[in-house]
Parts: structure tokens; sequence; C-alpha cells
């Protein structure tokens, strides 16, 4: 002798599902754990689950476009077409003016980084020039 299923309504896993109750809370509800709500109602929970989303989204794009919501008509461009806040700006800088102020000023008294200092700029104008021409050349010490 098999165990006796537990009854449960179908059409009220359905509705609490779209009501967007958890399937814990439903569990709850109708008097079983989450493991056999979602073994024996997979269907109902997808459909109810479906449900309130359709019905959030209907409710979002009737403020956003009948009440003229201007602050949901932004969240949903930036959610279902693909908008945003950010723009793409190009910039170039000149390595030699981003650099130099730093190495000559009075910000590298000591000795010591100003050598260091002046050796990076030595490799970025010897990398600069590797990149325009595509040849190493210019190296004395070899």
């Amino acid at each position: 002798m098999g165990n006796k299923l537990l009854p449960i309504d179908s059409n009220q896993v359905r509705k609490l599902a779209g009501m967007a109750c958890t399937h814990e809370e439903i569990a709850h509800i109708v008097g079983c754990c989450r493991d056999t709500l979602e073994k024996r109602f997979p269907a109902e929970l997808k459909e109810g689950g479906e449900e309130v989303s359709i019905s959030i989204k209907r409710k979002q794009f009737k403020v956003a476009l009948e009440d003229e919501n201007v602050t949901m008509l932004i969240w949903l461009g930036k959610q279902y077409a693909d908008q945003s806040d950010k723009r793409e700006i190009e910039s170039k800088v000149d390595i030699n003016l981003a650099f130099k102020p730093h190495i000559h000023g009075p910000v590298l008294t000591d000795p010591k980084l100003r050598a260091q200092a002046l050796a990076l700029e030595e490799d970025i104008e010897h990398t600069l020039r590797i990149a325009q021409t595509g040849e190493e050349g210019g190296d004395e010490a070899g």
C-alpha cells in the first residue's frame, strides 16, 4: 500500500504564486514541504510566477506611459531598450604633457625619486618611439 498524496488545490498554488508568494510560503499555506510542492506543481508555480511578472510590467508601463512618469520611462528604457546613462568619450593625451610636469615640478625634490622619474620618462619616450616607428633603434648602450 503506497503513501496517499496530500490533497492540494493546484489552482490555489497557481494563485499564490501569482501573488508573488515564495515556494516556502505556498508550501506552508497548503500544508506540505517545499520539495513536495515543487515536484507536484512545477507548471502551476511557473505560470503563477509569470502572471505576477506580467502584472507588474503591465502596471509599470501604465504608470510610465499614461501617467507620463519620466522616472519610470527612463528605468523601463534601461531595462527593455538597452538605454543607459553612460556616454563613451574618446580622449587622446600627450604622454609627455601628462608626465613632464610631475618630473620637473616641485613634487620631486628627492634626488632618488627624481632619478627614478627621469628613468621612467626615458622608458616611456623609448616605448613611444618604438610604437611610432616600429623599430627599437636609438639604444647607444646596446
